[in-house]
C-alpha cells in the first residue's frame, strides 16, 4: 500500500479544486460567448466552484496550524457551512456587479436568467438574491451551532463569509472598486484610524 505525503496529498488537493474550478468557469464561458444557452439552475450547479471560495479555503488551510488530512478530507467534502460560504460570495458578488456586467454586455449571467426564466423585474431579482444571500447565512449560523466539526476549522469560512458580507453589502462592489462608497470607510478604518485594544 501506498501512502502520501502530507505534502504530495495537499497537493493533490489543490490540483482536485483547480480542475473542478476551470471546468466550472470553462462552462461560464461558454454561456457568456454565447455557445449555450445556460439556465439559472445551471447557473446554480455551477456557482461555488466560480465563487472560488473551495479555492480560497484550500489556501488558508494549508497555513494554519490544524491542517490535517482530516481536516483537508472535511473542506473537500462540501460540507454544508463551505458550499454556504461559496454562494454567499457568489449571491452577493452577482447583486454587487451586475450594473457594471450589464454594461459591459455581459451574456446572460445569473441575475439576468433568474429574470427572463421568472418573468420579474430586475429590482425583484436583486431583492430575490438578498433572500438566497440570507439563507445561506441560515446555514453558515446553523452549521456554526449544530455542527460537531472543530470549529478552529469553520471559523476561517466564517471570516470569508464576513469579509464577503462587507465587500457586497448595499449592492456595493467593493472588490472592483475598493475606493467606492463605503470602500473608503473600511479602508480608513482598517489602516488609517484603526481603533487600539
Amino acid at each position: 500500500m501506498h501512502f502520501l505525503t502530507y505534502e504530495t496529498y495537499t497537493k493533490c488537493l489543490g490540483l482536485l479544486e483547480l480542475k473542478q474550478t476551470a471546468t466550472a468557469y470553462y462552462n461560464k464561458a461558454k454561456w457568456y460567448m454565447g455557445q449555450e444557452m445556460p439556465t439559472f439552475q445551471d447557473h446554480i450547479s455551477n456557482a461555488y466552484h466560480t465563487s472560488g471560495a473551495a479555492g480560497v479555503f484550500t489556501t488558508i488551510f494549508l497555513g494554519m496550524e490544524f491542517a490535517s488530512r482530516d481536516a483537508f478530507d472535511w473542506l473537500m467534502s462540501e460540507p454544508k457551512i463551505v458550499v454556504a460560504g461559496g454562494l454567499l460570495t457568489r449571491h452577493m458578488n452577482d447583486i454587487g456587479s451586475y450594473e457594471r456586467e450589464h454594461e459591459q454586455g455581459v451574456f446572460r449571467t445569473r441575475v439576468d436568467c433568474y429574470m427572463i426564466e421568472n418573468g420579474v423585474s430586475i429590482q425583484e431579482t436583486l431583492d430575490k438574491f438578498l433572500e438566497f444571500a440570507e439563507d445561506e447565512w441560515k446555514t453558515i449560523n446553523k452549521e456554526w451551532i449544530v455542527s460537531s466539526v472543530p470549529r478552529h476549522w469553520m471559523k476561517p469560512i466564517l471570516n470569508y463569509a464576513r469579509v464577503q458580507d462587507t465587500t457586497y453589502k448595499g449592492g456595493e462592489d467593493l472588490f472592483s472598486d475598493p475606493g467606492k462608497g463605503s470602500g473608503q470607510y473600511h479602508i480608513v478604518a482598517l489602516f488609517v484610524d484603526p481603533i487600539v485594544i
